[in-house]
């Protein structure tokens, strides 16, 4: 005999509240954030990675961690989704490539987001925030990279440990023991008795900046025109790549004290030019004069050394880095490009020599613009074999070019191409 029954639906897991709870801090980072929790409860780093449902094989886990992630850790701690977001980097537009997520800029530049499996965090620390805090714990900012001075005190980052010169670092969830926050994992020092130094006026109204366009993911300089974070951060490398990778030394010293002098700083040694707030240095002194210092930056190394710096780049960030001083230009160029692109030198407009060099000239080695180039020598009325031993286009190809946009093409000649 048969029976009419009703199958059971087993009801989802049960997911109890830590009995605990540790607010985050204004402004804190999420991975210092479960450090303080775990030491709370008195839990490892990987216990405390089980307990919130991480997976802490991406030591990096908590810069843009997956939507699941934020609502167990949301759902376990009884903090909301949105509080959890804000520890994280998912809202900084500029630094939403894994490729520029976490570095930290300086003489030799440490990528943060892509760490050795357990090795801890490089990043910075400001001492007078570690004596105020009641309880140690690590800022957001302090981790992102390009963090220089502390906004609140006005003062010098340190990276490295006042007493055994060791890097600060934040443990990742894979460490072995419980770290304590603020405390040198060498030598056991306090970073809070670290030595502070004022920073300078002109990069601490750098920093702010700095961190809005990684923020908004567009930088906008007095001077420079607007552009995406990534061109300001290729922008912003080719100081130490031209600077400190040339092997005149006496030129890198002259432009030492060059900014000495125009910041009212004391002599110093190119040798202790290295740390990220160096670069910053000397990067807020280009700013105010751009156009004019940037070319004493240069001036360090020879003309081509200059050009394997920029050539270095992806033709986008070339492109941008090129016109990167001059609004007015560039405005004219895409404005052209754009009429252009898709059919060149449509409904007979045909600029000038003059127009077309300039263009060329902004995009060195890319083939469009070189085309361009060919195109202007044509409008001078150079000849054929001239331009193909310029450029090194084939004869026919040329030939072409020479006829349709030589100054004194006829109809009957543009129609017959």
């Amino acid at each position: 005999m048969l029976y009419e029954v009703t199958p059971l639906t087993r009801s989802p897991p049960r997911i109890v509240p830590l009995p605990i709870m540790v607010d985050p801090m204004e402004g804190e980072a999420l991975i210092s954030w479960c450090h303080r929790l775990g030491a709370r409860i008195g839990f490892r780093p990987r216990e405390t990675a089980r307990m919130l449902g991480v997976d802490s094989s991406d030591p990096a886990w908590w810069q843009r961690p997956r939507p699941e992630t934020l609502l167990a850790i949301s759902r376990r701690t009884g903090v909301s989704m949105k509080r959890v977001r804000t520890m994280t980097l998912l809202d900084w537009k500029g630094l939403s490539s894994q490729k520029t997520c976490g570095q930290i800029v300086g003489r030799r530049t440490r990528n943060l987001h892509r760490p050795w499996e357990g090795s801890p965090l490089h990043c910075v620390a400001c001492p007078q925030c570690l004596a105020d805090d009641r309880e140690a714990w690590f800022r957001l900012d302090w981790l992102t990279g390009w963090a220089t001075l502390c906004p609140v005190h006005g003062t010098v980052f340190i990276e490295y440990c006042w007493k055994c010169r060791s890097p600060v670092s934040m443990p990742t969830l894979r460490a072995r023991d419980t770290p304590t926050l603020g405390i040198c994992s060498n030598c056991g020092a306090r970073h809070c008795d670290a030595p502070s130094t004022n920073a300078h006026p002109a990069v601490v109204a750098l920093q702010e900046p700095m961190f809005k366009a990684m923020r908004d993911g567009k930088a906008r300089f007095p001077g420079l025109q607007t552009c995406a974070w990534s061109t300001m951060v290729a922008f912003i490398a080719q100081i130490p790549w031209t600077v400190w990778e040339t092997p005149n030394g006496r030129r890198r010293h002259l432009l030492f004290v060059r900014i000495a002098e125009d910041l009212n700083l004391p002599p110093m040694n190119s040798g202790s030019w290295g740390r990220a707030y160096d670069l910053m240095l000397i990067a807020a002194w280009m700013l105010q004069k751009p156009l004019e210092r940037w070319s004493i930056i240069l001036g360090t190394s020879n003309a081509k050394h200059a050009l394997e710096v920029v050539m270095r780049l992806p033709v986008r960030q070339r492109t941008r880095l090129l016109n990167i001083f001059s609004v007015d230009e560039v405005a004219r160029r895409n404005a052209y490009m754009q009429t252009t692109k898709d059919s060149f030198c449509q409904n007979d407009y045909y600029p000038d020599a003059e127009t077309l060099q300039q263009h060329a000239a902004s995009g060195m080695n890319d083939p469009f613009y070189q085309r361009l180039l060919a195109i202007a020598r044509c409008r001078e009325g150079a000849s054929v074999q001239a331009i193909v031993d310029e450029c090194g286009y084939p004869h026919r190809t040329v030939s072409r070019w020479w006829l349709k946009y030589r100054h004194q093409a006829s109809k009957q000649d543009r129609a017959s191409i």
